[in-house]
């Protein structure tokens, strides 16, 4: 928990999760007894894709016409891993379309207020922050837009990149109208009187949503009332309140009312009581995302502990015999040799897994045999040519089944008692 200079310990109330401490007040005490905390160890693939976004938009003369160019200037830039480099090659394809939307959303905003007579400032991935007592309202605008001109109403634009497939609209966004409020706190003198503009950006929908306000709440207005919701809940009472909030709410694995309502579907007979009654279906839905997102974490973070000797009652590390993989040493280059690959094809699969160099092998053996399976008798050339054919997807199924096999991974199992 940080602490202010005071040496008070301060409370961080974040606009991502602006949606979660508005609904929910118990989450506000969780985090104001130091219980928080995020449990990710590497950036997630959105986060990636902000990085990128960020680069993009704080660099000039970047092509995006297409994901090769994309890429180089990516992989030679300061400010992204090796692992970061692999990862974004592994889905190019989606990490340069989710980057192209965005920040064609923001430069045509940009230039339809430079054409009305605008003089606009952007502003990108730009802490703010606002303290009361030992609280403190933060958040990071994934880009800002300041328009202000002579006789012309200024105009304020929060965006927000979203690289989810559920549709979420700016009118709802708690989010953004924190940012909007952190903003107008930061430069309000410039900007008085403005028209607000929160935009959300959802490039894997294709959709950019906007919604316009005359006004929000300041950030002192905003902590007084998350303090005072606060003040009325108690870690050990009822006052929790759960959600569609929960499906975004890092808490849900400490939070005592959600655990009361996992446990009311995982009675001994649980799927008599909900899979079979479609009157709870719709309240059942609403929680399943989150509670598969925590007992994924839940095991995976078992199995780590395990691994490092950690003990779990009835619990025990496991062996199973799993997916295929490649042999230790086999270099692209050669297998691009053996499988007659160019590095178009590479390029465009990414990553070549076993699954993915079998459909390959199979279309590429469908299409050398096509001209032979439609004629009745061949001449001896068209015999000679497929047995040609044969022997090349021959040779070519034995270079795979050489470079497959089979692995041994571990498993959480009961352990026997």
């Amino acid at each position: 928990m940080p602490k202010s200079k005071t040496g008070m310990r301060q409370t961080t109330l974040r606009a991502s999760a602006a949606g979660v401490w508005q609904n929910c007040a118990g989450s506000i005490t969780i985090e104001d007894r130091g219980n928080f905390m995020d449990s990710r160890s590497e950036a997630s693939f959105g986060d990636l894709v902000h990085k990128c976004g960020e680069v993009i938009l704080t660099s000039t003369g970047i092509s995006m016409s297409e994901p090769n160019a994309f890429f180089e200037y990516i992989a030679k830039h300061d400010d992204f891993t090796h692992d970061e480099c692999l990862r974004i090659h592994q889905n190019i394809e989606e990490v340069w379309s989710m980057v192209k939307s965005y920040v064609s959303a923001i430069e045509a905003a940009k230039y339809t207020l430079e054409l009305q007579g605008y003089k606009v400032q952007m502003i990108v991935e730009k802490r703010l922050r606002f303290d009361m007592a030992k609280y403190t309202l933060a958040g990071t605008p994934d880009c800002i837009l300041v328009a202000t001109g002579k006789q012309l109403v200024p105009v304020v634009q929060v965006f927000d990149l979203k690289t989810g497939y559920i549709e979420v609209e700016a009118s709802e966004s708690a989010q953004l109208k924190v940012y909007l409020s952190l903003v107008l706190n930061s430069i309000g003198k410039r900007v008085s009187g403005a028209q607000l503009i929160a935009t959300i950006v959802q490039p894997s929908l294709g959709v950019v949503d906007n919604a316009f306000y005359e006004s929000v709440l300041t950030p002192q207005e905003i902590l007084e009332d998350a303090r005072a919701a606060m003040s009325k809940t108690d870690v050990n009472d009822n006052q929790f309140k759960t959600g569609k909030q929960c499906t975004y709410c890092n808490l849900n694995d400490i939070c005592p009312t959600f655990a009361k309502r996992l446990q009311r579907y995982l009675k001994p007979k649980w799927h008599d009581q909900t899979l079979y009654r479609p009157a709870i279906w719709a309240e059942l839905l609403q929680f399943a995302k989150p509670m598969i997102k925590m007992l994924e974490q839940a095991q995976s973070s078992a199995l780590a502990a395990l691994k490092l000797g950690v003990a779990i009652p009835g619990w025990e590390l496991g062996q199973r015999s799993a997916n295929r993989s490649w042999v230790k040493g086999q270099t692209p280059a050669t297998l691009m040799k053996l499988l007659k690959l160019t590095k178009a094809d590479v390029f465009k699969t990414s990553l070549l897994n076993p699954k993915g160099i079998e459909e390959h092998l199979k279309a590429q053996e469908k299409e050398l045999m096509a001209p032979f399976k439609k004629r009745k008798r061949l001449t001896p050339v068209q015999e000679k040519a497929k047995a040609k054919a044969q022997k090349t997807i021959d040779k070519q199924w034995q270079a795979f089944a050489d470079l497959v096999y089979s692995a041994n991974y571990q498993i959480l199992k009961r352990s026997v008692e």
